[in-house]
């Protein structure tokens, strides 16, 4: 099933065409409807074809509209995955569930337009940055009212959306080296030595 179609067949077939054509990345979502066995098996297709793998965890967000039907400790495919970045977004997902705060950094560099105009602030938020159809999207994005919110919500912690925090375990992970104080000076106050320990950074 690709989003509740049964179009199983169809994704093969297109993978045999365009295989040999162009790089391929498959998306996997770890979510309530789906298990390891189901991992497993397109983890064998992307062998199979020489295929790239992008594992995602369902989150339930605002834009889209949905919410979350069961337990949100999903089974683990870490220990499937190769080390990197998306593997190291995988294993902290258990951590925070229980608590660790993570800054919002991709805030500062991406948002979400919507048909009606409306610039948004994320996809996990109602939080309107302003209106195309009122103002140029440079007036929007440069304007004071946006900095200030931009600040403000480094420190929102509410989703674990997959486009939001690999862009921010990304960041994290190329300035691990620097001294804490700036970190702290940059980002805010969080929890960065648990995040490094996570996230492979030398003592």
């Amino acid at each position: 099933m690709v989003r509740g179609v049964d179009g199983y067949y169809n994704v093969l077939k297109v993978i045999e065409e365009l295989k040999d054509e162009t790089n391929i990345t498959i998306a996997y979502t770890v979510n309530p409807w789906n298990s390891r066995e189901d991992y497993l098996h397109v983890l064998e297709i992307t062998k199979k074809y020489n295929l790239n793998l992008e594992t995602v965890i369902y989150d339930d967000v605002k834009l889209f509209n949905t919410e979350f039907v069961g337990d949100r400790l999903l089974y683990d495919v870490s220990d499937l995955m190769d080390n990197g970045l998306n593997r190291k977004f995988i294993l902290l997902y258990k951590k925070w569930l229980e608590g660790l705060r993570i800054p919002c950094l991709s805030i500062r560099v991406n948002t979400y337009v919507m048909p009606n105009g409306d610039v948004r602030l994320c996809h996990g938020t109602d939080v309107v940055l302003g209106n195309l159809y009122e103002r140029s999207f440079d007036e929007i994005w440069r304007s004071r009212e946006t900095r200030k919110i931009l600040k403000l919500y480094t420190n929102c912690n509410k989703c674990y959306g997959h486009c939001h925090r690999m862009f921010d375990l990304g960041v994290l992970e190329k300035t691990k080296f620097l001294p804490k104080f700036i970190l702290k000076r940059l980002w805010g106050d969080f929890e960065y030595e648990l995040l490094f320990e996570s996230t492979g950074r030398r003592k």
